[in-house]
């Protein structure tokens, strides 16, 4: 579609998202003032963090105290809207492997009043209590929203209905539950405990090997009663921008 777009002082107002846009007919004045952009530099302006993930060996039915997790290495999700928070009132942790068909995550979450979501439910569970993984290409270089093969999963055991959630809320996913995905979870008065197994092929990907990556992004969000809701974020950042994720290698 063509449109007229006026400008204000030789300056030009576009409303950028994924789709490209041409501008046509531009007058000298306005050309003289254009930047010039380097795309290949976009990917750049914030450096991508990286993590591993060791292969592991669980069995079918899974469980928060399987000794298979003792190896893992633990990462601390320190940074977010949380930050400088007693951590006993709200912290969180994590742990990552991966065999052939599947990828796995431990969660330990210390929280003071485990549980509440306001009736926050299906897509919208990020409201409440709630773990919000993001998976996507490890190599894309342009920043933006997320785009048809990145994922962003909701995974909680608090629901109206009382049954544990898998499910994904991007746009081009929204309302689907990952095909196979396995949870199991532990509540105490104290904090939630979450494992969860995706297939590789409920994500569009193939089977696995040494030396394969992945983008990442982690999310815990949390609502209590005497404080809103916050979210710890393991890249410090927007998790809707896919490029800020992390890179995991599988070792």
């Amino acid at each position: 579609r063509e449109k007229t777009v006026d400008t204000a002082e030789n300056r030009l107002q576009l409303s950028l998202d994924d789709n490209v846009q041409y501008v046509v007919g531009v007058g000298p004045e306005l050309e003289k003032a254009a930047s010039k952009t380097d795309v290949s530099a976009w990917s750049n302006v914030f450096k991508r963090g990286e993590c591993s993930s060791q292969n592991i060996k669980l069995p079918e039915k899974l469980s928060i105290d399987d000794s298979a997790w003792g190896s893992i290495p633990e990462i601390e999700i320190a940074e977010g809207e949380s930050k400088g928070m007693a951590k006993n009132i709200f912290s969180g942790k994590m742990k990552c492997a991966w065999d052939e068909q599947n990828l796995y995550f431990l969660f330990d979450i210390k929280d003071s009043d485990p549980g509440i979501n306001n009736d926050a439910d299906g897509v919208y569970a990020w409201k409440g209590d709630c773990i919000e993984l993001f998976i996507g290409d490890p190599d894309r270089q342009v920043p933006g929203f997320l785009r048809q093969r990145d994922y962003q999963l909701l995974v909680t055991p608090f629901t109206k209905s009382g049954k544990p959630l898998a499910i994904f809320c991007d746009s081009y996913h929204k309302g689907q539950s990952p095909a196979g995905i396995k949870t199991a979870f532990k509540v105490n008065s104290d904090g939630w405990q979450a494992v969860i197994a995706i297939p590789f092929k409920s994500l569009e990907l193939p089977a696995q090997s040494k030396g394969g990556r992945l983008a990442m992004g982690v999310a815990i969000d949390n609502l209590g009663k005497q404080h809103p809701r916050y979210q710890l974020d393991c890249n410090g950042a927007n998790s809707q921008d896919a490029c800020r994720w992390s890179i995991l290698n599988l070792k």
